[in-house]
């Protein structure tokens, strides 16, 4: 059973979430000039707003004094959640 979280959340999150999500499960925490790149300045910026409020990613410092991105309990969930019904893609 999910909680009202969980499925306030499904409601709302886009398939290039779900990606930055897959992306961080197959190569770990990534920095946000990695998802910038990837998505490109403005799209990456939003989606790392998204993502963030949403409980879905959490910010981990490094002692080199930069930030990196990791996936929550609840983005896994989340992610899980999408595997099954096939509409993650790589």
């Amino acid at each position: 059973m999910m909680s009202d979280k969980t499925e306030y959340t499904l409601k709302r999150i886009q398939l290039s979430d779900l990606k930055l999500l897959q992306i961080i499960i197959d190569q770990g925490p990534v920095w946000h000039g990695k998802i910038k790149r990837l998505f490109g300045e403005e799209n990456g910026k939003l989606m790392l707003l998204r993502l963030r409020s949403r409980g879905l990613v959490s910010p981990i410092r490094h002692p080199n004094g930069y930030y990196r991105y990791d996936i929550s309990k609840l983005g896994i969930e989340v992610l899980e959640h999408f595997k099954e019904r096939d509409v993650v893609t790589k």
